[in-house]
C-alpha cells in the first residue's frame, strides 16, 4: 500500500513538472495557443486535438529515451546523432533556451507592469532572482515547487476557461485573418516540437533518475492528458470569444479581466507562476550545461545567464512568441524526427 502511494506520488511529480516545463507565459497567456492554432478558425480546433494527442506521445517517448539511455540531454545528442551533428544540435538547444527563457522574463516584466505598476525590467529581475534561487536547489527543490504550483495553475486555466465556454460560436473571418504561412496542421505540429524539444533538458534528467519504467510511463501520460484537455479548454474558450481578444497579447487574461477582478488578480498569479516553473525547466538546462562547458562554477553561470538574457527581454513578449517560437518549432521538428529515428535504428 505504502509502495502504490509512493508511486502514484512520483507519478503526479513527473506530470506536473511535464506540465510546468511546457505550460508558460505564451501557453497561459493565450498568446502561443491563438497563434499557433485559433486564428486557423475552425481547422484550429481540430489542430488542438492533433496536438494534445502529440504532448501525451512525445512526453512518454523522451522520458523512455531518458530511461534507456541514463545520459545527460546534451550527451544523449551526442549519442543518437554523432559529434558532428551532435554539436550543432546542442548549440542549437543553447539557443532555444537562452530565447524561451527571454520569453518567460518578457512575461513576467509585463505582468509586473499591469498588476503593480511597476517598472518593466524590475519584474524580470525579480522573476530571474527567483529562478535562480529555486534552480540551485536542484531537481528535489523543481520537483517541489511544481507539487505546489501547477494545481494551482491548472485549476485557474480551467475554471477560467470553462465559463467562457457558453457562448455562441463566432464568424472567424470577421474576427481574425490568418496571417501564418504555415498550414494548420504543419502548425499544430510545430507547436508541439518546439515546446517537447525545450523540456527535454529538466525530462531526461528526471527520466534517468526514476528507475521505474511504468512509473515514468504513467508520468507521461498523466502530464500530457492533462496538457491535452488545457489545450482543448483554453482553444474552444478563446475560439467562442474572438471578437472580444482580437490580437491581445494576453488573451486569457482579457478574459479572466470580464469576469471580474478577483478573477483577473488570480488569473496573474497564476500566469506569473506559470513563467516560473517553465523558466526554472529552462534555466536549469542552461546552467547545467554551461557548466561543464565553460567549467564554470553555478555563482559565474548565472551571472552569464543574467548578462546574456536581458538584452533580449526588451524584444517584447508578444514579439518573442510570434517570431521566436515557429522557427524554432521548425527546427526543433527536424531534430526530433531524426532522434526518433536513430532510436528505431538503434532498437532494430
Amino acid at each position: 500500500m505504502k509502495k502504490n502511494k509512493m508511486s502514484l506520488l512520483m507519478i503526479l511529480k513527473i506530470a506536473f513538472t511535464y506540465i510546468g516545463a511546457i505550460i508558460g507565459a505564451g501557453f497561459a497567456s493565450g498568446q502561443e495557443i491563438f497563434h499557433f492554432f485559433i486564428q486557423y478558425g475552425r481547422e484550429g480546433l481540430i489542430g488542438l486535438i492533433l496536438a494534445g494527442l502529440l504532448f501525451i506521445i512525445g512526453g512518454v517517448f523522451i522520458l523512455q529515451l531518458a530511461q534507456r539511455f541514463k545520459v545527460d540531454y546534451y550527451k544523449l545528442f551526442y549519442r543518437l546523432l554523432g559529434k558532428g551533428s551532435g554539436f550543432m544540435v546542442d548549440l542549437i538547444y543553447i539557443i532555444f533556451i537562452l530565447g524561451s527563457i527571454s520569453v518567460m522574463l518578457a512575461g513576467s516584466g509585463v505582468i509586473f507592469h499591469e498588476a503593480l505598476g511597476v517598472r518593466y525590467s524590475l519584474g524580470v529581475l525579480i522573476t530571474l532572482f527567483i529562478v535562480l534561487v529555486i534552480v540551485y536547489s536542484g531537481v528535489r527543490g523543481i520537483f517541489m515547487l511544481n507539487t505546489f504550483l501547477i494545481p494551482f495553475l491548472i485549476l485557474v486555466i480551467i475554471y477560467t476557461s470553462y465559463i467562457h465556454l457558453n457562448v455562441g460560436p463566432v464568424e472567424i473571418n470577421s474576427c481574425v485573418a490568418n496571417v501564418s504561412i504555415l498550414p494548420w496542421y504543419i502548425s499544430g505540429i510545430v507547436y508541439v516540437s518546439f515546446n517537447l524539444f525545450l523540456s527535454m533538458a529538466i525530462m531526461i534528467d528526471i527520466g534517468s533518475k526514476v528507475r521505474n519504467p511504468g512509473v515514468l510511463f504513467s508520468g507521461g501520460i498523466v502530464g500530457g492528458g492533462l496538457i491535452m484537455l488545457i489545450l482543448l479548454l483554453m482553444g474552444f474558450a478563446m475560439y467562442y470569444s474572438l471578437n472580444d481578444i482580437g490580437y491581445v497579447e494576453m488573451p486569457m487574461l482579457l478574459l479572466a479581466d470580464q469576469t471580474g477582478p478577483v478573477l483577473y488578480l488570480i488569473y496573474m498569479i497564476g500566469l506569473w507562476f506559470a513563467i516560473i516553473t517553465t523558466a526554472v525547466a529552462n534555466v536549469y538546462g542552461f546552467i547545467h550545461r554551461v557548466m561543464p562547458l565553460f567549467k564554470l562554477n553555478y555563482y559565474n553561470s548565472a551571472m552569464l545567464t543574467i548578462v546574456v538574457v536581458l538584452p533580449l527581454t526588451r524584444l517584447g513578449f508578444a514579439n518573442l512568441v510570434k517570431y521566436l517560437y515557429p522557427v524554432y518549432g521548425v527546427v526543433a521538428l527536424g531534430v526530433l524526427g531524426v532522434m526518433a529515428l536513430k532510436v528505431g535504428v538503434k532498437i532494430k
